[in-house]
């Protein structure tokens, strides 16, 4: 029985952490999923609902040039073909046949990778390691809270969480094949069919990392490097080593390109993001270099080195460096875009400017400017502060016992936390390697008074250790969450000095644990066996505890569509034209950043943020023009885009952008007019400080007083009766001279291209939305900008859509100087909205473009005929459809 538990005690634990996770990433998100319809989380798993559906329709074919996005370009797409063929064969399997019913087991896959990652995780940690180690790992990472828990939560279908799976089981089955081999020759190794399989294991696993993710190919720049260490520190190794890591290595790579190379030819030329042959000469490349290390490794053993005297341990590694930077400068040659990959790791440590505005690729440890730790404490709990001191002793034993696979652990570790620096998106990789480091940092202490004697210098380093956690942790977090973690770990630390301390006295020598289970059992004193509990149960506690409340805290809502943006991508599908493709057929490839030439004449795209592009794709079934691949952005002064276009400041310009993208619908929402326009237009002025200063004033004040809501830029400008209600970033003039104003601010009013067709259900029935408040403020400071009535100071249409038209001309002579326009308007949420513009006649003529018509169908009606009005004279016009479209010119003299 005893056996039994030694052998297999891991399985109930992981059993355990299936049943967490299952809670985590299934249950807590559920009701916000399983909503109106299935939704997905996020972007992109709507575009591989996208990818999935057309795979599906055409199996096992799937399309990797996209013609129903980016107009009026297309692109060629870099999802791998893993997720793609998985969720759809799933879908098939399940009996899936309608698009709710393809989501509805879509949306389970992530939480299945995201449990399923406590295996390679396990593997790899007990393979460098030891057993306990890495069933701690195991646990952690499934606990393990942040962008990890996001991304592999029930809905979130994306590639994210295999990325990790993948990488880690290569890791892992990489540790299991050298453990394997271990003791034996290569070529008596690589004819055991027994053992063959691990390293053929491993290239698999590396093959469907790549398959997962096309940049997955610098895991094989970590294993060459892996190797390289080795081969310099391999006086410390026996030969039969080097030889093994030599085969492992080649056969990874071997096998993995076999695994790559059916879709080595998705896109023309050499390119890193996508699947193309570049991927599959590094992996070849890579065996080669290795065998290169092999090679020169056996010109030293027969003694060529020895004609270099005393400096032959300086010429091997020489020879071994020289000869990777040959194989590389023959890698660039054959590829230019080589390094271009280099160009862009220095990209991870400093994005460009529009890069900044997106989330994921902010750098981690820094918020307002300045070093903070409270991202890692987010993203990783209490694991990345037990794992920074695990990295250090990492290093240590590294240098001290010798044991190659820790230089594997090193290289992953520091690669990632490198990455992390740089970007927070890489902080989902970077969860499990912090429950790999939280886990052997754990064992350590445990084992520290479990095992070994406990010497005083050894109690001072672990308490000083412990100290040093809970007051960067206290630092950090604040009091309120650090004192349970004291309770936890200090006290039982400190109960254990205690003890040791009396019991030294005694015997004036180190002691062990052993002699204080000895002296419970003699005494059979509770007080002491609770302690001694507590002791070798605190550092767990004090990470999995608040580790996990991260974690159960964070699942209880999965990020999804809201129900006002899905009601108008469906009102689009069903009352907007269709765009003259067929959503399920694989087009004709275009070539990449030109316009793509087999469009049919009624094709035409719908701009909005790039956000919001995937959307548009995979629920309206239209064409953005941008998309969440960053294409379609452009810039002022640079090409044409959704940037420029909505932060124009005149109509001609954002309709000469809508001319050249062939733009007819627009799209706009709240937070493209609030929250989301710092970015828009950091994208269109290419900085940071720009989009700042230029279009806000800077900090206001909102606040209440007996008169009413009211806004300032001074504080001192509050009424002492006043209470302050928020702080805001104040627009200014030329915020609210843009587009994105004129159409969500405004309505589109006194626009003469764009009509409002769509309005859906309003952000909230309070006053203080942020939309409201700067309707507020431009009726304080800027309401003479135009020639319009105020806005009313409310919250509206969360989304709005709106139609780009020629416009109908009613022009016409009058003796008056000026002449007004009115046409009232109803929306399909039953608000009332004022239609106006005014005209300057010149040489007894006034001319006004107009969008709406009177015979239209539309969700938005006409509530009256267009008013004209000049000095005492007042007309009314009716204005056809065919007026609109066409352009049409009426004639109204008064």
């Amino acid at each position: 029985m005893r056996e039994l538990f030694v052998r297999f005690w891991q399985i109930p634990v992981f059993v355990i952490a299936i049943a967490i996770s299952i809670y985590l990433r299934i249950i807590q998100p559920w009701d916000s999923v399983f909503t109106w319809t299935v939704l997905f989380s996020g972007n992109d798993p709507w575009y591989y609902f996208r990818l999935v559906e057309n795979c599906i329709h055409n199996f096992p074919n799937r399309i990797w040039f996209d013609a129903f996005t980016n107009y009026p370009f297309g692109t060629y797409l870099h999802f791998g073909p893993f997720l793609v063929y998985l969720s759809a064969i799933l879908a098939m399997i399940g009996g899936a046949n309608s698009p709710e019913a393809i989501r509805s087991i879509l949306v389970f896959i992530p939480a299945i990778g995201g449990t399923l990652l406590l295996f390679p995780v396990y593997l790899f940690t007990k393979e460098v390691f030891n057993k306990r180690a890495g069933v701690l790992a195991a646990f952690l990472v499934i606990i393990m809270p942040g962008q990890i828990l996001h991304r592999s939560m029930l809905g979130f279908n994306d590639h994210h969480i295999w990325e990790v799976f993948w990488m880690v089981s290569t890791f892992a089955l990489f540790s299991y094949s050298f453990n394997v081999w271990k003791g034996e020759e290569a070529s008596k190794n690589i004819r055991n069919t027994r053992k063959l399989i691990a390293p053929i294991l491993t290239g698999i696993s590396l093959g469907m990392y790549l398959l997962a993710w096309a940049p997955g190919f610098i895991l094989a720049f970590m294993i060459i490097f892996f190797a390289f260490l080795v081969f310099i520190f391999k006086d410390y190794y026996s030969p039969e080593t080097t030889d093994n890591i030599v085969y492992i290595s080649i056969i990874t790579f071997l096998v993995a390109a076999l695994v790559y190379s059916p879709f080595s030819n998705t896109m023309p030329g050499f390119v890193t993001m996508h699947y193309t042959v570049f991927q599959l000469l590094i992996l070849i490349g890579s065996a080669g270099v290795i065998a290169i290390f092999h090679g020169i490794e056996i010109l030293q053993r027969k003694g060529y080195y020895t004609r270099f005297g005393e400096v032959e341990r300086f010429a091997f590694p020489a020879t071994i460096f020289a000869s990777t930077i040959v194989v590389m400068g023959l890698v660039s040659t054959l590829s230019p875009d080589f390094f271009n990959l280099l160009s862009g790791i220095f990209k991870v440590i400093q994005p460009a400017e529009g890069q900044l505005t997106i989330a994921e690729v902010q750098p981690f440890f820094s918020r307002g400017g300045s070093v903070d730790l409270l991202p890692a404490w987010i993203n990783f709990g209490m694991t990345f502060f037990f794992g920074m001191p695990a990295l250090i002793y990492i290093i240590y034993i590294t240098l001290t016992e010798k044991q190659p696979l820790h230089f594997l652990v090193l290289i992953f570790s520091i690669s990632m936390l490198v990455a992390l620096t740089g970007q927070n998106r890489f902080a989902y990789y970077f969860g499990a390697v912090s429950a790999i480091l939280g886990a052997v940092f754990i064992e350590l202490l445990l084992r520290i008074y479990s095992n070994y004697t406990v010497s005083r210098k050894t109690q001072r380093i672990y308490l000083l250790a412990g100290i040093w956690l809970l007051t960067l942790f206290l630092v950090f977090t604040g009091v309120d969450k650090t004192l349970p973690f004291l309770v936890f770990f200090m006290v039982p630390v400190i109960t254990l000095e205690a003890l040791l301390f009396g019991l030294r006295s005694l015997k004036n020598d180190d002691i062990s644990l052993d002699d204080v289970i000895n002296t419970i059992d003699r005494y059979k004193e509770s007080a002491v066996v609770v302690a001694i509990v507590l002791i070798l149960i605190a550092p767990l506690v004090t990470v999995a505890y608040p580790t996990y409340k991260n974690a159960e805290l964070q699942s209880k809502a999965a990020g999804s569509i809201n129900k006002q943006w899905w009601d108008a991508l469906i009102w689009m599908r069903e009352n907007t034209p269709e765009p003259g493709l067929d959503y399920y057929a694989i087009y004709k490839p275009g070539v990449q950043g030109e316009r793509y030439p087999y469009y049919p004449n009624s094709t035409y795209g719908v701009m909005s943020w790039w956000d919001y592009g995937h959307w548009i794709t995979a629920v309206s079934r239209r064409i953005p023009n941008a998309n969440p691949f960053q294409q379609g952005i452009g810039m002022k002064g640079g090409d044409a885009g959704s940037a420029p276009f909505f932060t124009a400041f005149e109509e001609v310009e954002a309709n000469q952008i809508a001319d050249e993208l062939g733009v007819k619908y627009v799209v706009t929402d709240v937070e493209m007019a609030t929250g989301k326009f710092y970015a828009m237009a950091t994208w269109a002025e290419n900085s940071l400080n720009k989009a700042g200063t230029f279009y806000f004033s800077g900090p206001g004040y909102v606040f209440a007083s007996k008169e009413g809501i009211g806004i300032t830029p001074y504080r001192t400008n509050i009424p002492p009766d006043a209470n302050v209600l928020t702080a805001i970033n104040m627009p200014n003039e030329n915020y609210f001279r843009t587009m994105e104003a004129r159409f969500h601010i405004f309505d589109g009013n006194g626009l003469e291209h764009y009509r409002m067709i769509y309005e859906s259900g309003y952000e909230s029935e309070n006053f203080l939305t942020m939309e409201a408040i700067y309707r507020l403020t431009y009726n304080l400071y800027y309401t003479n900008l135009f020639d319009f009535q105020q806005p009313e100071i409310m919250s509206t249409g969360y989304v709005k859509i709106f139609e780009y038209v020629k416009g109908a001309k009613i022009t016409g002579t009058t003796d008056a100087d000026t002449v007004e326009l009115e046409l009232t308007l109803k929306t399909n949420q039953g608000r009332t909205v004022l239609y106006q513009q005014k005209a300057e006649v010149k040489d007894g003529v006034y001319e006004f473009t107009v969008p709406y018509a009177h015979d239209a169908v539309s969700a938005i009606t006409l509530e009256s005929h267009y008013r004209l009005k000049a000095g005492n004279v007042t007309q009314e016009v009716i204005v056809s459809e065919e007026d609109v479209v066409n352009g049409n010119v009426l004639k109204v003299n008064l």
